[in-house]
């Protein structure tokens, strides 16, 4: 199962968030010893990836046991549950809290100025990414508000006085309908520089939407095209076939290029004259109705694409052959 989450949040993530949090503390740790020489300097333990994945457990414990709301001192009583002390001392715990950073605070002044939750914005988007490439959804797909309690310092905290905590981090997913899998989240920052957004809820479902709009139907052409195309194939090589111009035109459109037609020398078919009215010249009785029992003569434009000899309806169909020609 940790295989499995950690190809979710991965190891690049989890790398980027230790080198900060051991910036961010070891900073921290050498201005407090300059600015008290007399008093016992402290010195920062390097947070490692192990340590932090244990941290994460943690954290997923406590939500579990719906004690992520009790103070943490509750949490490390002795007859609390066995997996946080066996984890953590309460003081190493406190110190992963209070230094943990997801991005380079060097240059987060910059992007704060376009991104209000530019300290998060990294991590957030490759969490986002890998949640959509882990799962193909259901062709039944929900979007839905979801209010993360924190009180902390942040620009875009939100109040709803319908949720349980009131205050929080709003966000809002896109998740399977079948199994609650969340797909994509979207956080909301607050108003924009252009003032109050008209059609939020809107412009909101659209956008979480898009990756999955139509990718039933896409997967269902490509099969239909698939099973299709040998059968194309087949009827691109007739020359009969392709004389008929939207025919052609389907064909070619299907290949996306254009398509020469060619000739075999068992289809090799002769230009055909045309009369004075356009259409094809009669060359001649059907040889089929002349030397058959009736001993009809009836004139035709048609000719066997073998011996050119005339022929009619009754003895072709959609390649001209004779019924001589047909037995060969």
């Amino acid at each position: 199962m940790s295989h499995t989450f950690q190809k979710i949040f991965t190891a690049e993530m989890v790398d980027i968030i230790v080198r900060h949090t051991n910036a961010k503390a070891i900073s921290t740790y050498a201005t407090y010893n300059e600015d008290n020489p007399d008093k016992k300097q402290l010195k920062w333990n390097n947070l490692t990836s192990q340590e932090f994945r244990a941290f994460l457990g943690v954290l997923i414990m406590s939500g579990a046991n719906n004690s992520n709301t009790d103070h943490t001192t509750e949490m490390w009583r002795p007859n609390s549950y066995p997996l946080y002390r066996a984890s953590f001392g309460l003081g190493r715990f406190w110190n992963i809290l209070r230094f943990i950073r997801f991005d380079n605070a060097h240059t987060r002044a910059d992007r704060l100025k376009e991104d209000k939750a530019a300290p998060i914005a990294d991590i957030w988007t490759m969490l986002n990414a890998n949640l959509s490439k882990m799962y193909k959804p259901d062709e039944c797909l929900t979007v839905d508000e979801q209010l993360y309690p924190y009180r902390g310092r942040i620009r875009f905290t939100q109040y709803m006085p319908s949720k349980p905590a009131k205050y929080g981090i709003k966000v809002w997913w896109i998740c399977d309908s079948k199994n609650a899998y969340p797909l994509r989240g979207l956080i909301y920052t607050g108003k924009s520089k252009d003032g109050r957004e008209i059609n939020q809820g809107e412009r909101v479902v659209k956008e979480l939407a898009a990756p999955y709009k139509g990718q039933r139907r896409i997967f269902l052409r490509q099969l239909s095209e698939e099973l299709c195309m040998p059968h194309i194939q087949e009827r691109s090589q007739n020359c009969q076939i392709m004389r008929h111009f939207s025919t052609k035109m389907a064909i070619e459109s299907i290949y996306r290029l254009p398509i020469k037609s060619t000739q075999t020398s068992e289809t090799n078919v002769p230009i055909k004259q045309l009369d004075s009215t356009g259409r094809i010249k009669v060359v001649g009785c059907c040889k089929m109705c002349l030397n058959g029992e009736t001993r009809k003569r009836r004139k035709r434009r048609k000719s066997c694409v073998n011996c050119n000899e005339p022929v009619c309806d009754e003895y072709s169909i959609t390649i001209h052959k004779c019924g001589n020609c047909r037995q060969l």
